[in-house]
This record gives structure tokens, C-alpha cells and sequence, in this order.
């Protein structure tokens, strides 16, 4: 049985051949021509290799330019906040709960908080369900410096709960994203034990955060969120002093 495919294919490759044959007789033909031709290519190849060289050069200086400037405003919210809080958190015991994704952008509070004089234990929390009451109630007094409940063990044993510290802190910060139920809930439970606490929220937060039972701080993650946190933290233990 005769295979037309192949005779097809073979015919295909025939042509291609006439055709490969056709172009390199006339190349040879006018070889001057197509060496000017290969050269001119080759110059436009080399001219925007350099343009592109040139942009890269540019972007990069304007990057470290950027990476300064940066460092340096972060640097000036530091000294502002250093100037404006003044001892108001030393050697204040803070514990600082992240919830989920958000550690890396919690970092800059932390480090905020420990630069003005305070002992920061930080408690990271990567379980992305949802959460009963029961266990924002025992998460609650785990924070508090509380006994570890049974729900807690289980999640330090896997990892997915950071160890809390087990000396009562004086004030505990709640971060997490806008869209995070258990940082609203878990806010709630801390005020009702009286503990001075506040709520930073990574981003924007949702129109209902006015009426969390704690004080919440938008763009957390900034250096101007940052000191509005600490702002709002020495406020509260003040007033907690004040009132005893």
C-alpha cells in the first residue's frame, strides 16, 4: 500500500532543497552585497545592545539612588519616633502576634519597637482556617502569658504557632491582614481582659475597623505606620498607669 504522507514529505524536502540551493547560487552570485548587508545587520545589532547597555546603566544608578533615599527616610521616621516617644516604651514588655503571610512586613514594627526600649516577644501564627471562639479565647490567654492550653501544644509542636513568652507582657499588638477575622476577634478578647492592646492592620484596612474594641493602624508595614503604633501603645500603658 503505497504511503502518500511520506511521498508528500519526501516531495516537501525535494523543494526546500531547490529553493536552499536557489538562495545560496545567488548569494555567491552577489557576495558583496551580501556582506554589506550581513554587516549592516550586525551594526544595528551592536547599537542597541549598547542603547539597552546605557538603560540598564541608568536604571540601576537610579535604583541605588531609590535604596538611599529609602534608608535615609526610614532613618528620619526612626529619629521621630526616638525624639517624640523618648523612654515611653522602655523596658516595656511587648508581645507582637503576626498572623499568617505578614512576617516579613511585620519586621520594621518590631524593630521599631525594640529601638525605643522595648522587649518585643514576637508569636507568629501561619494557620490560614478559620477559627471557633473557644480557640480565639485560649489563643487569647496564651498571648497573655497564660497557661498553655491543649489546643495551643499541638500547633508549637508542628510549627505552625510560635512559643509565647509565659511573663504576662504589657501590652500585646495584633497584626495581620485587613481581610483576617481572627485579628479582630482576637482584639476583641484582649480588651475585655483589660490588656492594653492595639491592631495593626498590613495594608488598608476594611470600613467596619472603627468599631474594633482597640485602637487600629493602617499600613502598618510603613515606617509612618510604625510610629503611629508605638504612638498608640505608649498611649495606652500611660493611661493604664494613670489609672492605678
Amino acid at each position: 500500500m503505497i504511503s502518500f504522507r511520506y511521498h508528500l514529505g519526501s516531495l516537501t524536502a525535494v523543494f526546500l532543497a531547490l529553493g536552499l540551493g536557489l538562495v545560496i547560487g545567488a548569494s555567491l552570485a552577489d557576495g558583496g552585497a551580501l556582506a554589506r548587508e550581513q554587516q549592516a545587520v550586525i551594526t544595528e545589532i551592536e547599537r542597541r545592545l549598547g542603547e539597552l547597555r546605557d538603560e540598564n546603566l541608568r536604571l540601576a544608578e537610579a535604583l541605588a539612588r531609590q535604596t538611599e533615599d529609602m534608608a535615609y527616610y526610614d532613618e528620619a521616621w526612626t529619629q521621630v519616633a526616638v525624639e517624640w516617644l523618648g523612654d515611653a516604651l522602655r523596658d516595656r514588655t511587648v508581645t507582637v502576634f503576626v498572623h499568617r503571610h505578614d512576617s516579613g512586613k511585620a519586621a520594621a514594627t518590631q524593630d521599631l519597637l525594640r529601638i525605643l526600649g522595648a522587649r518585643v516577644t514576637p508569636v507568629f501564627f501561619e494557620n490560614t482556617h478559620e477559627v471557633d471562639a473557644a480557640f480565639v479565647e485560649s489563643l487569647a490567654l496564651f498571648l497573655l502569658g497564660g497557661e498553655t492550653s491543649p489546643a495551643m501544644e499541638p500547633l508549637i509542636a508542628e510549627g505552625v504557632l510560635s512559643p509565647a513568652s509565659t511573663v504576662p507582657p504589657d501590652a500585646v499588638v495584633v497584626l495581620g491582614p485587613p481581610s483576617a477575622s481572627l485579628v479582630r476577634d482576637l482584639s476583641a478578647r484582649l480588651a475585655e481582659r483589660g490588656k492594653p492592646a492595639a491592631a495593626g492592620i498590613v495594608g488598608r484596612p476594611t470600613d467596619h475597623w472603627r468599631d474594633w474594641p482597640v485602637p487600629v493602624v493602617s499600613y502598618v508595614e510603613t515606617p509612618a505606620g510604625g510610629l503611629r503604633l508605638a504612638s498608640v501603645l505608649a498611649e495606652a500603658l500611660h493611661e493604664e498607669g494613670s489609672g492605678q
